[in-house]
């Protein structure tokens, strides 16, 4: 592993000038915040890439046959990743998106009755070189490991040049931000309103009724973009609009994901889980009558019975 500090550049100018690098994953922490959002990571240019679609893995685009999920460890497990205790967390390997249809990998389960977006189940792409930022000591380290290369000496070559690539990229002038439509017209929604409050009282009565406890009733509003809209501009704004301890800017050829978020979907650490979902929430109340008033917005009364 190389290991090279710079000095610092505040993460979303670093982002900018990689911005036309191929499968750049960007996870951004712009929240500050001392526990929750400490470092922020910046790839690009993945020596390879796993996919998984239609319940099918491959790997640079040739399929791999057998389960998505042990195909997957096979992969990580060839690239195995020494750990230094005294860098941000993440040091290299796998990093892109697992959508909600993985799960379909995972249990037997209706088919969907839209089709979606029809995007891969899941892409991770492997990266040999990433590029850390720790908020709180104003550190800018670039962490190269060689990969692939198995060879040590080859693998050690490779980690200085693909250090000093990065370095350099990092040198270059910040370009300008390109300017965002004054607004994006003809938003259309999956749900019609009444649909919309249909579903919601819906689920107030299947978790009343003890057959489940949460429900995420997701609406997907779509809008057709002018051919010079900037997704790196979008992501630029809503960083600066709404700054997140999780946020996320993903340009992945054709597909790009710009995500600002206050939830941790899941924490894994050795044999420790940690999540931190907002949804479904409200603010107890020290009065009384104001604190059930408040859990009468989301669990009604029925029939005057509580």
């Amino acid at each position: 592993m190389h290991i090279r500090e710079l000095q610092w550049i505040e993460p979303i100018q670093a982002m900018r000038r990689l911005a036309d690098r191929a499968n750049l994953t960007f996870l951004d922490s712009a929240a500050g915040h001392e526990a929750l959002g400490r470092y922020s990571y910046l790839s690009c240019d993945p020596f390879s890439t796993y996919m998984v679609e239609d319940a099918q893995a491959s790997w640079n685009g040739a399929v791999v046959k057998g389960d998505p999920w042990d195909v997957l460890r096979g992969l990580l497990a060839r690239y195995p990743q020494e750990h230094c205790f005294e860098l941000p967390p993440f040091q290299g390997g796998a990093a892109g998106f697992l959508g909600y249809e993985l799960n379909r990998t995972l249990e037997r389960m209706a088919a969907s009755a839209s089709s979606g977006q029809r995007l891969p189940q899941a892409i991770l792409h492997f990266y040999d070189v990433v590029v850390s930022f720790d908020h709180r000591f104003k550190r800018c380290l670039i962490v190269s490991t060689g990969w692939p290369e198995q060879d040590p000496a080859a693998r050690a070559e490779r980690a200085r040049c693909r250090a000093d690539e990065v370095a350099a990229l990092l040198a270059a002038r910040t370009p300008p931000p390109a300017p965002l439509p004054s607004a994006v017209v003809a938003w259309e929604s999956n749900f019609s309103r009444r649909d919309y409050v249909a579903a919601v009282e819906r689920v107030i009565e299947l978790i009343l009724a003890g057959d489940l406890f949460q429900a995420n009733i997701a609406q997907r509003f779509t809008a057709r973009l002018p051919d010079s809209f900037d997704p790196v501009a979008l992501f630029h704004r809503l960083r600066t609009l709404n700054p997140a301890p999780f946020a996320a800017l993903l340009r992945y050829g054709k597909l790009t994901i710009a995500s600002s978020s206050p939830e941790r979907f899941l924490k894994l650490d050795g044999r420790n889980v940690e999540t931190r979902p907002i949804k479904g929430t409200i603010a107890r109340s020290v009065d009384a009558k104001e604190d059930q008033r408040r859990t009468e917005l989301i669990f009604p009364r029925k029939n005057g019975q509580g």
